[in-house]
């Protein structure tokens, strides 16, 4: 493989390094904000349609496993960000591994 291949696929997976970082960071501070404002939050801003009303109505098995809020909408968006977060943790993950194990990076 040539150097410029090696290079383009470093800088490939620095970016996504960087850029999980950043959703990592948007996530924990978005948090603390939720968590200071808890209690004053609804749903109502969104102007959710019919099918964001039977979204947020059904989606009560997954989020009751998470009361880190006295919100349920902050404790709705925590799940689903969460498990945003952590998918996009997997493919991050999965790429750095598969650079390496390949010996990409050196």
């Amino acid at each position: 493989m040539d150097k410029t291949r090696k290079k383009n696929i470093h800088v490939m997976a620095e970016k996504k390094r960087r850029n999980w970082y950043i959703h990592l960071l948007i996530f924990a501070i978005l948090q603390l904000v939720f968590f200071i404002f808890d209690n004053r939050f609804s749903w109502s801003i969104f102007g959710l349609n019919d099918i964001g009303e039977w979204f947020v109505s059904d989606f009560t098995s997954l989020k009751e496993g998470v009361q880190i809020y006295d919100s349920q909408p902050l404790n709705s968006l925590l799940v689903i960000w969460g498990i945003v977060l952590l998918i996009d943790t997997i493919i991050t993950l999965y790429f750095m591994i598969r650079i390496r194990g390949n010996g990409k990076t050196e």
